[in-house]
């Protein structure tokens, strides 16, 4: 794939939805399941010994042919500040420019609602939106309503959709986790639990995260980690809460139940956006941003209307250069056996044994299966 648009002779854009041109493991994460803190090559080298890149390649081979795609590229789209200094940082010759994801364009912005006041008796409740692996939080959430429940403490936690694992729920924990839902039905659901924030435990660097969109458009108070787009994404809002990503579950429990003191006493200013300084790699340039760029306006300039001729042609030439015709045919058993185990975990049975399988070796298996 990396060499199809040479062989079809093509231009063609790159859009940087995750980290994996330059991180085999898509994340920025490590066998923790947390963000790694790009300490340099030798942690990469480390990393793979843990989880190798599809293909058992080393990492200065990985880098090195994603480079030679995103270089060769017309426009190297980032949806975040953030993201696109990290690929400037990894890939300083490739055309990286940061265009935001399309979802809230036109969309005003949604007025803010400040939180309480909250009575003495009452929890303070904390909702958190989608579908959590490890990185996005799971554990974390699952970690801070446990000692929330074991210290008696007036918090009350919402999981608006499910875990990549079954998570402790009340009355072990003050967690209440609700379930899949359609992305339509999210803003009813959250006017319906009316709660006093929203919280993203996430602890990977976000590239943008469409939950963030949701929860902006529904104007609650919101409470994030600076790692990734969030702080960016954030700036400037009122009722805003920004904390370290590493922040661990005693500590979650400390603030969040200083924020139920003060919205019980209404102490609260008038508007709040606690912020901390945003994790990052080392400084490097900021990358291009164009703020009147636009899909609808731009996305098509100077792309020229070409008429096929001998329809299927491009794809013969792919097909005759392949250097071994079973190739295709060792790909097409990787892809029903992955489509297999894909249908397999869909199954309750087997989707308690997969949770029983740690994330990495899972990742492990898909990665050679789509290889």
């Amino acid at each position: 794939m990396l060499d199809l648009p040479s062989t079809l002779g093509v231009a063609y854009d790159f859009t940087a939805h995750d980290y994996f041109a330059y991180c085999p493991q898509i994340s920025l994460t490590d066998h923790t399941n947390a963000y790694c803190g790009e300490r340099g090559i030798a942690q990469c080298r480390a990393c793979l010994q843990h989880s190798p890149a599809p293909g058992g390649v080393d990492i200065e081979t990985w880098r090195a042919r994603h480079a030679r795609l995103l270089n060769g590229a017309r426009h190297v789209f980032t949806p975040s500040n953030d993201t696109s200094r990290r690929f400037v940082r990894m890939f300083p010759d490739a055309p990286v420019m940061t265009v935001p994801h399309t979802d809230l364009l036109g969309k005003p912005a949604q007025p803010v609602r400040p939180p309480g006041p909250i009575a003495a008796d009452k929890p303070l409740r904390i909702a958190v939106i989608g579908a959590l692996s490890a990185i996005k939080g799971a554990d974390i959430l699952e970690d801070t309503a446990l000692a929330a429940a074991q210290g008696g403490l007036l918090l009350e936690f919402h999981l608006l959709g499910y875990a990549y694992r079954d998570l402790l729920q009340q009355p072990q924990t003050r967690l209440t986790v609700h379930g899949p839902y359609e992305e339509g039905d999210l803003p009813a659901l959250l006017a319906g639990l009316k709660p006093d924030v929203v919280w993203f435990p996430a602890v990977w660097p976000e590239t943008y995260s469409y939950t963030l969109s949701a929860a902006l458009e529904s104007g609650l108070p919101i409470v994030a980690p600076d790692l990734g787009a969030f702080a960016e994404r954030l700036r400037g809002r009122e009722w805003v809460w920004i904390k370290a990503w590493d922040t661990t579950a005693v500590e979650w429990v400390a603030f969040f139940m200083s924020l139920h003191r003060r919205l019980q006493a209404e102490e609260l200013p008038a508007v709040v956006q606690q912020t901390s300084q945003p994790t990052c790699p080392p400084t490097v340039a900021p990358p291009t941003h164009l703020e009147t760029w636009s899909y609808a306006q731009n996305y098509l300039a100077g792309v020229a209307k070409t008429v096929v001729t001998q329809p299927g042609a491009s794809l013969d030439l792919l097909w005759r250069t392949q250097p071994d015709a079973t190739r295709g045919i060792k790909h097409h058993t990787k892809q029903t056996l992955l489509y297999s185990v894909i249908y397999l975990r869909s199954k309750p049975g087997f989707r308690r044994i997969a949770r029983e399988i740690p994330l990495r070796w899972q990742t492990r298996l898909k990665s050679w299966l789509r290889s």
